[in-house]
C-alpha cells in the first residue's frame, strides 16, 4: 500500500508569513476555533503551614513485608488529612524518588531519611526525629 502524498505548498508568495500556524492553515490542519482553556486547577495545599501544626514527625528505615527492599517511613502526618497526598507528592519530588501514602504514612523507596528530614525541616516542619 502507498502512502498518500501531501501537495506542495508554496512557500515563495506573499501569502506565506513563515510561522507554523500559516502552515498548517494552508494544508487545513488548523482548527477553526481557538482550543478552551484547562479549568484551573486548585493549587496543592500549602506545605509550610500544615506541616508546622502536625506536631514530632518520625522518618524509619524499614524493609519488611517488602521483598527485601529498603523503604522511608515518614509517620506523625495524620494532622494534614486530605493534604497529604499533595505532601508526599512534593516529597517525592524533592527528593526525585518514587513513593506511595499508605493509610496515614508516606513511604518513598530508599533509605532517604536524611535528605527527607532536612527537606521536612526547610518547609515548616518543627520537630524531625531520624531513627537510626
Amino acid at each position: 500500500m502507498s502512502r498518500k502524498k501531501n501537495p506542495p505548498i508554496d512557500t515563495s508568495g506573499a501569502g506565506f508569513g513563515g510561522s507554523l500556524g500559516d502552515l498548517l492553515k494552508a494544508r487545513g490542519l488548523a482548527p477553526t476555533e481557538p482550543a478552551p482553556a484547562p479549568p484551573a486547577a486548585a493549587p496543592p495545599a500549602a506545605a509550610g503551614a500544615t506541616l508546622a501544626s502536625c506536631g514530632r514527625l518520625h522518618l524509619s528505615a524499614s524493609r519488611r513485608g517488602r521483598g527485601g527492599k529498603t523503604v522511608t517511613l515518614v509517620d506523625g502526618l495524620a494532622p494534614l488529612g486530605e493534604g497529604l497526598d499533595a505532601l508526599a507528592q512534593q516529597l517525592r519530588r524533592a527528593l526525585g524518588v518514587g513513593g506511595a501514602v499508605e493509610g496515614e504514612q508516606v513511604v518513598l523507596q530508599g533509605d532517604c531519611r536524611d535528605r527527607a528530614a532536612a527537606w521536612l525541616r526547610a518547609q515548616g516542619a518543627r520537630d524531625v526525629r531520624v531513627a537510626p
